[in-house]
């Protein structure tokens, strides 16, 4: 047994600099870079802007069945926000092939969105 078996899902790196990433925070990170065109595109159509990661993709301990968190600015002109948030994550999860779950700071009681604008990382 190698020493690497010791830190399995540990990205080394991350490690040494003090953040401990899992391979699975580290593969949802670069699936959102990998898609961003795309993600940008459904954020157009849904008035949304200002995407930031959240949970644990963001604070890099992520598993395997861990979702994406994204936070997201909507657009007040927009329709019904409970449905934007809806396609978003719908449509999200489709791009990334992953579950991913859409909130707006503005729907969320407000220490939850302060601990949530806080973490929150840009994408």
């Amino acid at each position: 047994s190698d020493q690497g078996s010791a830190i399995a899902g540990i990205d080394a790196g991350a490690l040494l600099a003090g953040i401990p990433v899992t391979n699975a925070a580290d593969d949802a990170r670069a699936a959102v870079a990998a898609c961003r065109e795309q993600l940008d595109e459904v954020l157009r159509r849904y008035g949304a802007s200002n995407p930031r990661l959240l949970g644990s993709v963001a604070c890099g301990d992520a598993t395997t069945g861990s979702d994406i968190d994204v936070l997201v600015h909507l657009d007040p002109a927009g329709d019904n926000p409970l449905m934007r948030l809806a396609g978003l994550s719908e449509e999200f999860g489709r791009v990334l092939g992953m579950d991913v779950d859409v909130v707006s700071p503005e729907l969320l009681r407000n220490g939850v969105a302060e601990t949530a604008l806080a973490d929150a990382v840009a994408l």
